[in-house]
């Protein structure tokens, strides 16, 4: 079943070798700059620091608008919460689970600026770095208002890929996967996030209304 669904009789590694060499070199630490943005504690950091500056303009609001625009924040950013909590679910069991080795721990003549000592070598399925591109482009869509904003975002999602390859961290069936286990996850934490009792969403809601101060 690995022969057909992720080494694709060899046309897996066959790919990894054929980017990794286009993008070898001068791109790389470009592309590890890139690649470094999409680190899951890096979408926490932000999740907060977005969340305290939404928490300043409902303070900020006209009273008799604070509890309409804490309703519209709230219902966003509860929606978000619950599609990252259901990607590091997803994303731990199936890194712990299927255990494939990355390409720089069991391909020679492998050039990489990533020290083997600092990664966990059978963590390479799926890439959690491609679905958290997808999934900040999903987070910032509805704001991306100019059709060359949108493009930019879309590139971006490409080029985390690749440069997950160039840096061999991941093979191409590793993106690809990971792309469409971000897809699923979207779709099914938005489903989740609507249909969760609303005993959990009003200590969720009170909490927050506790934090700013309401």
């Amino acid at each position: 079943m690995k022969n057909i669904f992720y080494d694709f009789y060899g046309y897996n590694e066959q790919l990894f070798l054929i980017i990794h060499k286009f993008t070898n070199g001068q791109l790389q630490p470009a592309l590890l700059i890139i690649s470094d943005l999409f680190e899951f504690y890096n979408f926490t950091f932000n999740f907060v620091i977005a969340s305290a500056f939404l928490a300043m303009k409902i303070k900020c609001a006209p009273k008799t608008q604070q509890q309409q625009r804490f309703e519209l924040y709230f219902e966003k950013l509860f929606e978000i919460g619950v599609i990252y909590c259901l990607f590091i679910l997803v994303f731990t069991l199936s890194k712990y689970s299927f255990n494939f080795q990355r390409p720089l721990c069991g391909i020679i003549d492998i050039s990489t600026p990533i020290a083997i000592e600092t990664i966990r070598c059978t963590s390479s399925f799926p890439s959690a770095h491609a679905v958290m591109s997808l999934f900040i482009a999903y987070c910032l869509w509805p704001y991306l208002s100019l059709v060359g904003a949108r493009i930019f975002a879309g590139v971006i999602i490409v080029i985390t890929g690749i440069a997950r390859m160039s840096l061999a961290l991941h093979f191409p069936a590793d993106i690809f996967y990971g792309y469409l286990i971000a897809v699923i996850c979207i779709l099914a934490g938005r489903k989740l996030a609507r249909s969760l009792p609303d005993m959990f969403k009003n200590i969720c809601r009170n909490l927050c209304l506790y934090i700013i101060g309401r």
